[in-house]
């Protein structure tokens, strides 16, 4: 399956929406959801008597239905081109990193919060940030107008603070967002080696890449000793005509002498063919 973190995050954020918003109320009155709210919800009183659960469960909380969809819209957009290019698994950790410093900026810089705080806003602007560092240029779509990430990314931090400060939205938290993009910015850069503006991956400060290479290399240096082979050496007998094949090195037979062809390696399909 495909970016299956940003899918787990998209469906675990409706499914717990539902069951706490519209089953709950019916089944234990809605009384029951706001307990749910209360105890799953961020709040830094909370959190200091042991709640230490609340950073990371208020992730997958959110107010109502139109703060859930625009967060999942954003998440599933954002998501799945960050997942592609980090892969999976490192994926999970910038988004693991970048909610758990939004959720503790909310309890260090607002430690009289009185409502609960809940969203995927803090994690979606590390990413936001993350992209801003490995995509700099790409194209944005934010509410009908484009933009670039970089700026989308200035646009929405400057946003944060100037909102609840103007009392235009006050129910933004602004060391949620700033610390999330911070956060972004600085894992995808230190963490995960990526260069500012490079939009490549530095082979140099990239483990996963730098092997990665090396298996690549490892490949050409067999294939090159395979075509210095001299043709006499190859038993001679009819071949299928196959376009591409994927066998073991032992089991590699050559096209027949004198068509021309050459023994290839295609490293994004892992397969070997003759052309």
């Amino acid at each position: 399956m495909k970016q299956p973190v940003t899918k787990f995050l998209v469906g675990a954020s409706v499914l717990i929406h539902g069951l706490i918003w519209y089953v709950l109320p019916m089944v234990s009155g809605q009384g029951a959801a706001l307990e749910w709210v209360n105890r799953f919800a961020l709040l830094p009183a909370d959190f200091r008597d042991g709640a230490v659960w609340q950073p990371l469960t208020a992730v997958l909380l959110h107010t109502g239905l139109f703060h859930l969809l625009f967060c999942m819209i954003t998440l599933w957009s954002l998501g799945q081109a960050v997942e592609n290019t980090l892969g999976s698994a490192r994926f999970a950790w910038l988004c693991f990193v970048t909610a758990a410093t939004s959720s503790l900026a909310v309890i260090v810089f607002q430690p009289d919060l009185e409502h609960p705080a809940m969203g995927t806003s803090g994690m979606l602007m590390g990413l936001l940030g993350a992209l801003a560092v490995y995509y700099p240029n790409s194209s944005l779509l934010v509410f009908v107008v484009s933009m670039r990430a970089r700026t989308a990314a200035i646009v929405f931090g400057a946003l944060s603070i100037l909102l609840p400060l103007l009392g235009i939205i006050e129910s933004i938290s602004p060391a949620n967002h700033i610390a999330g993009l911070i956060a972004g910015v600085l894992y995808a850069r230190f963490a995960l080696g990526l260069r500012f503006g490079a939009q490549n991956l530095n082979p140099q400060e990239d483990t996963f890449l730098r092997r990665k290479l090396m298996e690549q290399e490892k490949v050409r240096e067999i294939l090159q000793g395979m075509q210095r082979i001299r043709p006499e050496r190859w038993q001679t007998q009819d071949y299928p005509q196959e376009k591409v094949i994927n066998p073991t090195p032992e089991d590699l037979q050559p096209p027949p002498a004198g068509d021309g062809k050459r023994l290839h390696y295609d490293p994004t399909t892992g397969k070997f063919f003759f052309r």
